[in-house]
């Protein structure tokens, strides 16, 4: 006789009959004969999403595009601190420009021609060239003078 019938062979209130499906779920077993809990305690060596040579990839993806956000960052750098550089010795060479211009200037007014020409006369001894003396040349001919003798060291 099967547990939990009675004699008329039903199934009494609140009793289940035992079957082998129902002893197999109740020692905690599949119902086709597999454990189900130790299959879940040592699962299948199998990738879980991500497979090491992913991972890896990812990474070395990572490490180079940093590498390069790097680089192009010390080329920006570079570039402004050269742009800066720049604009500094633009702004010294306009400077050095201006002295420049006002140091000409400055020497073009100070010299006088009569100046120099009363100073060659009282201090050097320059005299004035008599009428005679004066060579008037056209030079229209040629582009050049070709000298015959040695001057006179008078």
């Amino acid at each position: 006789m099967v547990r939990g019938l009675n004699s008329a062979g039903k199934t009494a209130p609140g009793r289940e009959k035992y079957t082998e499906r129902n002893v197999r779920s109740a020692a905690g077993m599949d119902t086709d004969g597999e454990n189900p809990e130790s299959s879940r305690a040592n699962p299948p060596l199998r990738p879980s999403g991500m497979s090491f040579r992913r991972v890896l990839v990812l990474i070395l993806l990572v490490a180079a595009v940093t590498t390069a956000l790097i680089f192009y960052i010390k080329l920006q750098s570079d570039v402004t601190k050269t742009s800066r550089e720049v604009a500094d010795l633009e702004q010294q060479l306009t400077e050095l420009k201006s002295q420049n211009d006002a140091a000409y200037n400055e020497i073009n007014d100070s010299i006088s021609l009569e100046e120099v020409r009363e100073k060659a006369i009282n201090e050097l001894g320059m005299k004035s060239a008599d009428r005679d003396q004066v060579v008037i040349y056209s030079g229209e001919e040629k582009d050049s003078v070709n000298q015959v003798g040695d001057p006179d060291d008078d």
